[in-house]
């Protein structure tokens, strides 16, 4: 039998409440799933400015780095 500290069995509880919050949040996704029209272009918009190091491509910085 594993013993968990209070501290740890605290640490716990927060993870799973996180991941109960996660199951919230993807079961509302879902609901509006599939993305069209709007709201398609501002998901798309969105990760293409994230996926961007300096402004740049990340397609271009695997190049320069030769990845």
């Amino acid at each position: 039998m594993v013993m968990h500290s209070t501290a740890e069995l605290a640490g716990i509880g927060v993870y799973a409440m996180l991941f109960d919050e996660i199951d919230k949040l993807k079961a509302e996704i879902d609901k509006i799933r599939p993305f069209e029209g709007a709201a398609l272009k501002q998901i798309k918009a969105y990760y293409r400015i994230g996926l961007t190091i300096g402004g740049k491509p990340l397609r271009d910085i695997y190049e320069a780095t030769g990845y």
